[in-house]
């Protein structure tokens, strides 16, 4: 039957026999004069998030159109007009990597525009579609975010995936990875959560240029922090937080020791996440001065915050421990911080080996269901390339008494492949691991690895939760989900058209193809009973 569905599917396409919806847009030449376009959170993700976009240099009236995903065309969008910063370019100058056969050296003598907007009234748990105006009547492709509020939310969290042009393989990782655990989601995916080192030398413009083309940095939220890897270039010289900050639109709401200046702006910042509270740090300048700074700012804001939120989150890129002995890495530098204002999960990567401690309180194991202590976890590797070979030591060595699981790839320790998703309900934060053993990146067999509920040490928050409207699959609208819906798709997969709404992604991979089309007409058919 599905080879049947399929080959009429291909039929149907090639002899145009599908109708078109009304409202779905040929395709229009996409610029090629912005691009490096990502939307980043707001300070609150209920109501605002921050597009960022670079664009040539004789594009000085750039603009950003949005409008809700679920509604046909562009007609009654709203417009922002960008702003633009025409000097960060230089930051990238004399920067260069060294490609290969096929893709020879490469020089990062471009220059560009830095574009950001900051979006606010937005309708918390909403879907919205975006893109961006060059100034010259052209546009980019259509591109998605979703803001927070709902009442139960999925996000996809990888790590360490190190986008390198040469070797394509590590962000074919990444995707993978990204469209399995999307597949293990039952109700959709919110957002995508880094823990940084996303490519490999944040001084070549080209690799950020690379990563922002896949689509699920097209279709999602993304939230991100600076690795060591995206702060340096690659001679590990002129290395600068800045390759981060202008990739990047996040909030810029840090201040030290009372200054009226933002500290490392997007770079080091907090959001509010739906009932989150969620702060990112940056490892490549914090030394132990910096460190009690921040700390004491993040304090202070959390002081601030107390009773607006219900869970308390921190990130940074280096490990907790060294996931093959269990040894004490960052881990003695939080810890105080961690017990004092009760954050519930410290994220982490850096080693490319997953760990995850129990609930931890003073050093000690703490009732997991209790109001104190803190869950360590840092990621696997996403590109199933860059793992760490060294043994892993079990018992660990150190720390066996707090670590709850370990995971690498023991049969290929160098081709370590995870992902994780994180789903909050009324109940908890459900984190399930999965894990790839045989070494591919492109068709990786994942299972799952460690799976934990971590409870709220806090009270409900006053932040109202939206509940959403089931409408998966009704890509024209029209409140039936029907053959009309597949031929939208199969239309945007064969180039006819060049836009749809999220809700296309049927079978939640982050893509809009034949597989969703196969199963709505599946669903048409009555074969199936639900998408």
């Amino acid at each position: 039957m599905k080879r049947i569905l399929s080959l009429l599917l291909c039929l149907s396409i090639c002899f145009g026999f599908l109708y078109v919806p009304d409202g779905f847009t040929a395709n229009a030449a996409t610029s090629a004069k912005v691009y490096v376009i990502c939307a980043n959170p707001g300070e609150d993700c209920n109501t605002q998030v921050g597009i960022s976009w670079h664009a040539d240099f004789d594009c000085t009236d750039c603009f950003v159109e949005y409008k809700l995903a679920s509604d046909n065309g562009w007609e009654n969008v709203t417009r922002v007009d960008g702003v633009y910063n025409d000097t960060d370019y230089k930051y990238f100058l004399g920067n260069s990597f060294a490609g290969s056969s096929a893709e020879p050296y490469f020089s990062e003598d471009h220059k560009f525009l830095n574009y950001g907007v900051d979006l606010d009234g937005l309708t918390p748990a909403t879907r919205y579609k975006y893109r961006i105006g060059d100034g010259f009547g052209n546009y980019s492709a259509t591109r998605y975010f979703k803001t927070s509020g709902a009442s139960e939310y999925s996000f996809i969290w990888i790590s360490d995936f190190h986008t390198y042009s040469p070797l394509g393989g590590r962000l074919s990782g990444a995707t993978s990875a990204v469209a399995y655990a999307a597949s293990q989601s039952t109700n959709g995916i919110d957002m995508i959560f880094s823990t940084g080192d996303t490519v490999a030398y944040g001084g070549s413009h080209y690799f950020w240029k690379q990563l922002y083309n896949v689509n699920w940095i097209k279709n999602y939220l993304y939230i991100d922090l600076n690795g060591n890897h995206d702060n340096m270039n690659n001679t590990n010289t002129n290395n600068t937080f800045n390759y981060f900050r202008i990739t990047h639109n996040n909030p810029e709401n840090c201040y030290l020791g009372g200054s009226s200046t933002p500290y490392e702006p997007g770079v080091v910042y907090y959001f509010m996440y739906n009932d989150i509270l969620w702060f990112v740090f940056d490892n490549e300048t914090m030394n132990a001065t910096i460190r009690a700074q921040v700390q004491e700012w993040a304090g202070n804001v959390i002081k601030s915050k107390e009773g607006q939120f219900k869970y308390l989150f921190i990130s940074e890129h280096y490990q907790w421990f060294n996931g093959n002995s269990g040894s004490d890495s960052h881990y003695g530098n939080w810890a105080d911080f961690c017990d004092e204002y009760g954050v519930d999960i410290a994220f982490a990567g850096n080693n490319h080996i997953y760990a995850r401690t129990h609930r931890i309180y003073d050093g000690q194991v703490v009732d997991a269901n209790g109001n104190k202590g803190t869950y360590y976890i840092q990621a696997a590797s996403s590109d199933c390339e860059r793992g760490t070979t060294g043994t892993l030591v079990t018992p660990a060595t150190y720390n066996n008494d707090i670590l709850a699981y370990r995971y690498k790839n023991t049969a290929d320790p160098a081709r370590t492949h995870g992902v994780s998703l994180l789903t909050v309900t009324k109940d908890g934060i459900r984190l399930k691991l999965f894990g790839s053993e045989n070494a591919s990146q492109t068709s990786p067999s994942f299972s799952l690895k460690d799976e934990i509920l971590i409870t709220p040490k806090r009270a409900d928050v006053n932040r109202v939760p939206v509940e959403e409207p089931d409408t998966k699959g009704d890509v024209n609208n029209d409140g039936t989900v029907d053959n009309l819906d597949a031929a939208a798709i199969l239309k945007y997969d064969a180039g006819i058209i060049d836009e749809l709404p999220a809700v296309a992604d049927v079978n939640g991979d982050g893509y809009y193809d034949n597989l969703d089309a196969t199963k709505i007409l599946k669903y048409d058919a009555g074969l199936i009973d639900s998408l």
